[in-house]
């Protein structure tokens, strides 16, 4: 009876021990897990915060590439059509200016080579012009110049014909002489003309075009 008793005793004792042991073997394994899970995770975030730097970074330096880019090509135009405008359109404004000073003096003759150095003047500022990149003149400046090629050719032929086209005129009505007279006078004051473009008309349109240039970039 003794026996027995200590041998159901014995027995009761060892399969509490392993259960004790299977469950503190159950809570290690358990924090072993926790612990992996725990690591893998702030692995993961940890690679994830190193990446977010690093995107961040990228983005600030290709934004301000852009702007360092956009800057130049503003500079690059501005300069290249401020030497337009004083190394090549300024001296013909000169000229103009200093033919204007002796339009009174101006014969057919001399009205003539005027109108033809303007006319070459203008055309090779032209060329210079429209072999520039489009991006870099404005349409309407284009045109304008245009205009005027066509106006000096114009007035270079009918300073060419003048006596024919006076007699014709003389002909059909004696009034039409003032259209003439008128028109002799617009040639003497072409110069002034030049002054007002040359001042006001292209400045503007170069300020303008600069500023729409911007807006749009």
């Amino acid at each position: 009876m003794f026996s027995s008793s200590f041998l159901l005793l014995s027995l009761f004792s060892s399969s509490s021990s392993s259960s004790s042991s299977s469950s503190s073997s159950l809570s290690s394994s358990s924090t072993t897990t926790t612990t992996t899970n725990t690591t893998t995770t702030s692995f993961f975030f940890k690679k994830k915060n190193n990446i977010k730097p690093i995107y961040h970074f990228f983005l600030f330096l290709l934004r301000t590439l852009l702007s360092l880019l956009l800057f130049i090509h503003l500079l690059l135009t501005f300069l290249l059509l401020f030497l337009l405008l004083f190394l090549f359109l300024f001296p013909l404004f000169l000229l103009s200016f200093f033919l204007f000073l002796f339009s009174v003096f101006l014969t057919s003759s001399t009205s003539f080579l005027y109108l033809l150095i303007l006319f070459l003047l203008f055309a090779s500022s032209s060329i210079l012009i429209f072999s520039l990149p489009s991006f870099l003149i404005p349409v309407h400046l284009s045109f304008f110049f245009f205009l005027i090629l066509a106006f000096y050719f114009f007035c270079i032929f009918y300073t060419l014909f003048s006596s024919l086209i006076l007699f014709f005129l003389f002909t059909l009505h004696p009034f039409f002489l003032l259209i003439d007279v008128g028109f002799s006078l617009f040639i003497k004051i072409l110069p002034t003309l030049h002054i007002y473009f040359f001042v006001i008309l292209l400045p503007s349109s170069l300020a303008s075009y600069i500023r729409d240039l911007s807006a749009a970039n």
